[in-house]
């Protein structure tokens, strides 16, 4: 997944969320055959999409699913999305390779 989007104006928006809705929708069709494999990994990567959906909300106006412009979010603020996504993107590289070796 990445690091929070950059290269626009108003990028924490529903793209943002859109690529974070992505991801779960990949990790929920294999998470099945991960548990079986590795019931810890499963369990921590679903911790870590939890974690980013939390620090979402904040940043939600309006109806659920908008949000506020990343341009205008404080640096702390873009630190710890990103820190949210980083911290998510370590177990779910993991995913591949767990289940190609089985």
């Amino acid at each position: 997944m990445g690091r929070v989007p950059q290269d626009r104006a108003g990028a924490l928006d529903q793209d943002f969320k859109a690529n974070l809705d992505g991801s779960r929708a990949a990790f929920d069709a294999v998470k099945p055959a991960l548990v079986k494999l590795d019931s810890e990994l499963a369990g921590q990567i679903q911790q870590r999409f939890d974690a980013v959906d939390k620090a979402l909300v904040p940043y939600e106006q309006g109806q659920p699913g908008n949000y506020r412009s990343y341009e205008r979010l404080s640096a702390a603020d873009k630190r710890g999305l990103s820190r949210s996504i980083d911290i998510l993107a370590e177990p779910l590289s993991q995913v591949s390779a767990k289940l190609a070796a089985e």
